[in-house]
Formats: structure tokens, C-alpha cells, sequence
């Protein structure tokens, strides 16, 4: 194997097995063929780890005897990949997405072509509407401190820019270096899932990189995966859980870079907010959600950050 642009793909699954499978034979199909799978399994009990171990010999496995969240089961490999010492890239893949054949190539290109961009994220398109973008663009309100995908949704117009540049990237995709995650650290695990995307793109910025993106890398998004279920049951699609850490990991990202925002305006916005969603579900009898989501305002005001 050469050991130009050598790259390392992490999957992190967590009961989503025929999702897992998908995109890890999409990235086989990959016209990249100097590319490694590290694949961390969050204490499934699908028997993901036994079955994926079976069909994929060649992958690099970690097997966590817990649900160790998005962030932490993704710093494992980050750290495994840091110590070989071996890989010019590393790219962060959500399970639930399948990617094109020639996707790795624009990512890389750009890294390669300047030093100050420090991440690329790939259009993410959405797999049942493969003319609508699921995630591009990522927009800061510095005002209000909400987080917002520009194009969510929107038909996916060719005659544009190929690239361009963002205030956060997704942390469904993206592809970076060994260098960026020494100097700008690794992902932080008290956010276990949902905004660490966010918080990881601030701290880019501080370190002076850019964070670019490339209409000509493309992969497409299953609308499913371990927050969302299949079905809709009498809470909905979005578990609880989903709605806790939303509340929780967004007053902490307010509270770890409250400087970089509109004090005033971060404090009506939260409190809009949580009357807001507190209507929704004692209207739809979510009570569930409602708990969680009251759990996650606390838990995010206490937690020592």
C-alpha cells in the first residue's frame, strides 16, 4: 500500500447494523483505495460487533463494554490513529450514510492545496431525495447563539461555487489531519452527542484554520440511525434522550464560549425556547420529552465545565 494520502475512516455503531454495513461496503467501493476502517462499537446488543467482525476481517475494531457516546468512542480511535503515527487524514463518517465513489479525493485535495484549512465537509445529501441537501452550510447566530444548517432540505443547484467556507461543520462527515487534532485537541466528551460539531469549529477558528467545503464530494444521509427510530411510537420519532442532550449541550456550549456571544440575547432565546417546547409536548402528551428536556436545561446549567 502507498503511503501517500493514507487515510483513516472512523465509524462509530450503536445498534445500527444494516445501516453500518451499508457504509462501510460504499466506502470499499471508494475509487480510494489507500483508506482504513476503525470501527467503534458502543456496547450494542444487536450483536452488531459479532456480525460486523464476521463479514469485515480487515477493519480496525474497537469493542467498548459501554455506550460510550459519539465523542469519547470517536476519541478512542482518534488517539489509537494519532499513536501509529502512519496516517496523513482522518475522517469522521456517521453510520446511518452511504458515500460516493470519488468522495475522498476533493476532501483531500484541499487539505493538500492549503495548510490554513484546517477541516472539509462533504455535501451531505439526503438518501430518499437525492436532489435535496441534508446538511451543507452551518450557521452561528452570534446574537441569539443558535446553530442553524443553511440549506437544510433545499434543491441542490450545479451551476455553484464549489467550494466554500462555513461557520461549523457536521460532525456527520468531515475529513481533517493528525496536525489539526494536536493543535486544536480532540472532540469534548462531556457533550457525549449532539453540538460537539459546533464547539469543535469554534475552537478550529481560534487556532486560525478555516473549515471548508466541497460541492464535489458527495454522500447521502439515511434519515434514521440510533436517536431516531424507525418507527414512530408515542413519543414520536425523536427519542427523549435526543430532545435532553439538545437542551443540555447547548447551554453548555453558551456557558464554555459565552464571550463569542450576545449575553442578553442567548438568555431570551433559551428561556423562548424552553416555553416553546415545553408547549409542544403537554400539547402532544410527550411526557417524556417534556422530563428530558427540563433534565437537560438543569443538567447544562450545573454541570462543572
Amino acid at each position: 500500500m502507498s503511503k501517500k494520502d493514507r487515510v483513516a475512516v472512523i465509524i462509530v455503531n450503536w445498534n445500527t447494523y444494516e445501516l453500518t454495513r451499508l457504509c462501510i461496503l460504499s466506502l470499499k467501493n471508494s475509487q480510494h483505495n489507500n483508506l482504513e476502517i476503525f470501527l467503534v462499537d458502543n456496547n450494542s446488543n444487536d450483536n452488531s460487533d459479532k456480525k460486523l467482525k464476521k463479514e469485515f476481517k480487515d477493519l480496525h475494531f474497537i469493542l467498548n463494554n459501554e455506550n460510550a457516546g459519539f465523542c469519547k468512542a470517536n476519541n478512542q480511535a482518534i488517539k489509537k490513529i494519532l499513536l501509529k503515527n502512519t496516517y496523513d487524514f482522518i475522517m469522521l463518517l456517521n453510520s446511518d450514510t452511504e458515500v460516493s465513489p470519488a468522495f475522498i479525493k476533493p476532501l483531500i485535495d484541499l487539505l493538500n492545496l492549503n495548510k490554513q484549512i484546517g477541516a472539509v465537509q462533504p455535501l451531505i445529501l439526503n438518501w430518499s431525495d437525492k436532489s435535496t441537501i441534508w446538511k451543507y452550510e452551518g450557521v452561528l447566530n452570534k446574537f441569539f447563539g443558535t446553530t442553524t444548517h443553511k440549506n437544510k432540505n433545499e434543491k441542490l443547484l450545479v451551476n455553484e461555487k464549489t467550494v466554500e467556507f462555513t461557520e461549523w461543520l457536521s460532525g456527520c462527515c468531515f475529513v481533517t489531519t493528525p496536525k489539526v487534532f494536536k493543535e486544536g485537541g480532540l472532540l469534548d466528551e462531556v457533550f457525549f452527542a449532539y453540538f460537539e460539531d459546533v464547539v469543535w469549529s469554534i475552537r478550529l477558528k481560534k487556532h486560525n484554520y478555516f473549515i471548508a467545503l466541497s460541492k464535489s464530494s458527495i454522500i447521502y444521509h439515511h434519515e434514521s440511525g440510533s436517536s431516531k427510530s424507525l418507527k414512530k411510537n408515542n413519543e414520536g420519532y425523536l427519542s427523549p434522550k435526543s430532545h435532553y442532550y439538545n437542551f443540555r449541550n447547548h447551554i453548555i456550549l453558551l456557558r464554555k464560549h459565552y464571550k463569542d456571544f450576545n449575553i442578553l440575547g442567548i438568555i431570551i432565546y433559551q428561556i423562548f425556547k424552553i416555553i416553546v417546547y415545553s408547549l409542544y409536548f403537554i400539547i402532544r402528551i410527550r411526557t417524556k420529552k417534556l422530563i428530558n428536556s427540563w433534565k437537560g436545561v438543569s443538567d447544562g446549567l450545573r454541570i462543572k465545565i
